[in-house]
């Protein structure tokens, strides 16, 4: 699924993205971006997911073990070019792969609790691991043992009792001659030490060479484990939801995790959301600040989730599956490159409109730019030709009779709570006040939209100077009569 950055960061997704977190080099590496996944690849993950967490909830495996044995795991990207272009023979690199050898040998048996999850051969695993760990060794570390070679035994040998005997020179005021010839023979035998070393080193670089296939395979697994053993935690902490695929967009009690933590931490609180979008254009109408951008943003994420393999911030959901996600919000910033604020926007819709494929369109207030005769029928225009592609889409708007003859379902926020009166409420000016009084659930839409434009403005302390005017207006327009009569 095709989605811009700019459409990234309109809905949070990078924010988002940074709460999945696994804990090891090669995990964290890979969750630096959305996973693009085939459907075949998708079908796949999920199973594991849902095994996965299956076993967690169940007590099968514990996430606490296993995230202690996955993590700060290195990534083997690098040990396994240089192995393969013929190199490797570095104590660094092939300590590397022993630790992931290791953590792989230590959480097969684990993993083998939960039934039908894969695996990798163990017994490949641990001939290459064998390769690498002599008997004595620390586990987990690779040691470069005196046994692994004669000629290694005796050039260690024979560089400690050369750097003894210069020690014991210096320690009995040795002349200035027989120190400088210890030193250098010191220094020889020093370097033929490195010299077997690093013999040594190819000759296990050498063995270790043709387990590459298993290394690859066991690198691969430990970190496809850490992936879905972080997503499985993510859902827990969240307690979402991995969303199903469906020919609808369907939302239980969502919400937009950035948005709830930015809410959070000013002391507030987050109203879950629930919808349900069928195939199609649907629209959405409300007050400014009644929600209609979270509302949006959310759909995008859980179409996204879904997309990725991904839980979803929400008690159940489902998604469509189409091949981008396109979002029109906000072109008016492109005045800056010369266009007008509606030039602009009549140039995201253009571009819009030339792509191919299924998609689904998130739109927050188009038109917006224009005058409200014409935004209503260009937005009408618009709404008809992402309908008439066989598109889908959710258009918020304060043109409540828009699209009513083509959209599949309307929703709109319930806004403002029924309060005393507008002039007896709360007009500090507080947006925090205001924001208590807001339920941004979302209800279906039944005929034309209700406006909280005032209200909202009164809860803000706009004065009655030009609220009075804008009611005696309003009432005008909304019985049919002309205003100066």
């Amino acid at each position: 699924m095709k989605i811009s950055p700019q459409a990234m960061n309109w809905m949070g997704a990078r924010e988002l993205l940074a709460m999945w977190r696994p804990v090891s080099e090669a995990g964290a590496d890979q969750a630096r971006q959305w996973p693009v996944l085939s459907e075949a690849a998708w079908v796949e993950e999920r199973r594991c997911c849902l095994l996965l967490d299956e076993a967690l909830e169940g007590g099968l495996v514990e996430g606490s073990v296993l995230g202690d044995l996955l993590r700060e795991l290195p990534s083997l990207a690098g040990a396994l070019a240089s192995l393969q272009a013929g190199g490797g023979a570095e104590t660094a690199l092939l300590f590397r792969i022993k630790q992931v050898l290791f953590a792989v040998l230590e959480l097969l048996p684990k993993i083998a609790a939960v039934a039908g999850y894969p695996l990798v051969a163990s017994l490949a695993v641990r001939e290459a691991y064998a390769v690498l760990h002599a008997a004595g060794d620390p586990a987990a570390r690779f040691v470069l043992s005196a046994g692994r070679s004669p000629a290694l035994t005796e050039a260690r040998a024979e560089e400690v009792a050369g750097r003894r005997a210069l020690l014991q020179a210096r320690g009995a005021g040795g002349s200035a001659a027989e120190l400088e010839a210890l030193q250098r023979s010191h220094e020889q035998r020093r370097q033929r030490l490195l010299e077997v070393e690093g013999q040594v080193l190819a000759l296990v670089a050498d063995a270790l060479r043709s387990h590459a296939a298993t290394i690859i395979e066991a690198s691969a697994w430990v970190m496809e484990l850490d992936l879905r053993l972080s997503k499985c935690l993510l859902r827990r902490a969240w307690k979402g939801c991995w969303p199903e695929p469906a020919a609808t967009l369907e939302v239980a009690e969502g919400w937009h995790p950035v948005v709830a933590a930015r809410l959070v931490g000013r002391g507030g609180g987050f109203v879950s959301q629930s919808f349900a979008l069928p195939a199609g254009v649907s629209m959405l109408t409300g007050a400014n600040m009644g929600g209609k951008s979270v509302a949006l943003q959310l759909a995008g994420l859980v179409l996204l989730c879904g997309a990725s393999g991904l839980p979803a911030p929400a008690r159940s959901a489902t998604f469509m599956r189409v091949d981008f996600v396109e979002v029109l919000a906000g072109q008016e910033q492109g005045s800056r490159h010369g266009l007008s604020s509606f030039g602009s926007e009549v140039m995201a819709w253009r571009s819009l409109l030339e792509r191919s494929g299924s998609g689904f369109v998130l739109a927050d207030e188009p038109a917006r730019t224009t005058s409200p005769a014409d935004g209503a029928a260009l937005l009408e225009g618009l709404i008809s030709a992402v309908a008439a592609r066989g598109w889908h889409g959710w258009f918020a708007t304060h043109f409540g009779e828009v699209g009513q003859g083509v959209a599949a379902s309307a929703w709109a926020v319930r806004g403002l709570r029924e309060i005393a009166s507008e002039e007896g409420a709360a007009t500090e000016g507080s947006l925090a006040a205001l924001e208590s009084l807001m339920d941004y659930r979302l209800v279906p839409a039944d005929g034309a939209a209700a406006s909280d434009a005032l209200r909202v403005a009164a809860q803000l302390g706009l004065g009655e100077e030009v609220l009075s005017i804008a009611r005696r207006v309003r009432a005008s327009v909304e019985s049919g009569t002309n205003r100066s009569s």
